[in-house]
């Protein structure tokens, strides 16, 4: 047999776009920009986790609690007011605090610097400086 060249999957606008055509079927739909910046959120939460354990592991930090999924709830973010709308699930928080950050103009290099500040109980972290028990960063 022959396999499909490429041409066969250029009819596709893009592999995340939402349905051509999700009205009426679906009332809250997100933007195939809202979804990369979603996928920007979770990827950092997860970066920020897996960069804080290794920093543990050298002695260097002290925050060890793994994402188990939180990743996936960034996407909530868009459905909050980025000025006023705070979320914290008791460490289940961070991807969507990233997205709120990230609909507010932050750019994603200052979240995730500041984020790991806090993760090492810096002196510099803008919100806790230094004071332990606080994940950093607004």
């Amino acid at each position: 047999g022959r396999m499909a060249s490429d041409d066969s999957l250029s009819s596709h606008h893009s592999i995340i776009a939402p349905p051509s055509d999700p009205y009426p079927y679906y009332k809250h739909v997100i933007t195939p920009s809202q979804m990369l910046t979603s996928l920007d959120a979770a990827m950092a939460t997860f970066h920020l986790h897996v960069e804080s354990r290794i920093a543990s592991l050298c002695g260097q930090g002290f925050y060890t609690i793994g994402p188990c999924g939180e990743e996936m709830l960034a996407s909530i973010g868009h459905a909050l007011d980025p000025d006023v709308d705070a979320m914290a699930l008791h460490y289940r928080h961070l991807s969507i605090s990233i997205l709120r950050q990230l609909r507010l103009g932050r750019n994603l290099e200052d979240i995730v610097l500041d984020r790991a500040r806090g993760h090492v109980i810096s002196k510099l972290d803008p919100v806790t400086g230094g004071v332990h028990c606080a994940i950093g960063s607004a």
